[in-house]
């Protein structure tokens, strides 16, 4: 097995501009203790590891308490078309915990929404992430102490590029999770470096 750190996968999956700066991207919503916690340092030790997709189209299945599963057979999640409007892709998210246990205490997420419609520009439109909220997708149950997740809108039907992490604040501030928010506009190197010019 070959895992990648969340920071790792980012540098990959972002333009050097953008990934150069996850030490100084704060939270567009917050738990109070990780107001000013860096994108870099609220992942510090996170993993991620995929090798193959799942299709699944019971929501349940995104819940912590059997997404910890997906990390264990490296799989990254796919959403049934026509299932929740707020996610398409779920990369689930191992976070360091002490003796390295593997458990729905120690996982969260980066949750994407894909767009292909050109009325999603480069402009970042909050209300999107607001779709996303980690309690509304049932990632996490009430009451459970929510770990960080990171949000990502995929407008790749947009004319021109861009790469956006959204300012603290944009989506919410103060509430009862943490989320780092980025949009991303088009489907040229320029967004993702890993897309060839052809």
């Amino acid at each position: 097995k070959r895992t990648a750190t969340v920071e790792q996968f980012l540098e990959a999956l972002l333009p050097a501009p953008v990934s150069a700066q996850l030490g100084a991207i704060l939270p567009t919503c917050f738990v109070p203790q990780d107001k000013d916690k860096s994108l870099r340092e609220a992942f510090e030790g996170c993993r991620v590891w995929f090798n193959h997709v799942v299709k699944v189209g019971d929501q349940q299945m995104l819940n912590v308490r059997e997404l910890w599963k997906f990390v264990a057979r490296g799989a990254l999640v796919l959403r049934a078309n026509g299932g929740q409007v707020g996610v398409d892709v779920v990369v689930p998210v191992c976070h360091a915990s002490p003796g390295g246990v593997l458990s729905r205490h120690t996982v969260s997420a980066i949750l994407i929404q894909v767009k292909n419609d050109a009325l999603f520009q480069a402009e970042p439109r909050p209300a999107l992430f607001s779709l996303m909220d980690p309690f509304g997708l049932a990632l996490f149950n009430d009451g459970d102490a929510a770990l960080p997740v990171i949000r990502m809108v995929f407008a790749l039907a947009a004319d021109a590029p861009a790469v956006v992490p959204l300012p603290q604040g944009a989506c919410g501030g103060e509430g009862r999770y943490t989320a780092y928010d980025f949009w991303l506009a088009g489907a040229t190197p320029d967004t993702f470096p890993l897309v060839g010019a052809d």
